[in-house]
């Protein structure tokens, strides 16, 4: 990924339940990871400074090149990825002990602050967005394969 989407979180930070609207559009570059988008990406989403925490909720938006899981023709569609993160200056410390079983709860999805307090979008977008492509695409509803 060739883009760094900083976001500055000091005001932020300087309030407990502040609130920041995120709109803005970024070029991101996601073919070393086999997709390849046509558009630049929209983020649209809110971040919320809990105290102890702050999370980000909103989507991110853009459009893919893809091959039709029926005929192989490419084409491109929409692909809306979902935002839902939550991040801490202080993580708390997992109790496991070795070798037994760890049921993960919420906390350990608490991703850490920066300490410079400019938080990297970019690997959040690259996790995101590839986890929103459809397993199968297909080009158009009446598809019927190969011809």
């Amino acid at each position: 990924m060739n883009s760094l989407v900083k976001i500055d979180l000091s005001k932020l930070l300087g309030k407990s339940g502040q609130i920041a609207d995120l709109d803005r559009e970024v070029r991101l570059n996601l073919e070393e990871a086999g997709l390849v988008l046509t558009r630049p990406v929209r983020v649209k989403a809110e971040l919320t400074n809990l105290g102890p925490t702050v999370t980000l909720k909103g989507s991110a938006e853009t459009e893919i090149e893809v091959d039709c899981s029926r005929c192989g023709r490419r084409f491109k569609t929409a692909l809306t990825a979902e935002l839902d993160e939550e991040y801490a200056s202080h993580l708390p410390q997992p109790e496991y002990k070795k070798g037994a079983e760890v049921e993960l709860t919420d906390q350990d999805f608490v991703l850490p602050l920066p300490r410079d307090n400019k938080l990297d979008l970019g690997e959040v977008l690259r996790q995101n967005l590839l986890l929103a492509v459809p397993a199968q695409t297909i080009c158009e509803e009446n598809c019927t394969g190969p011809q």
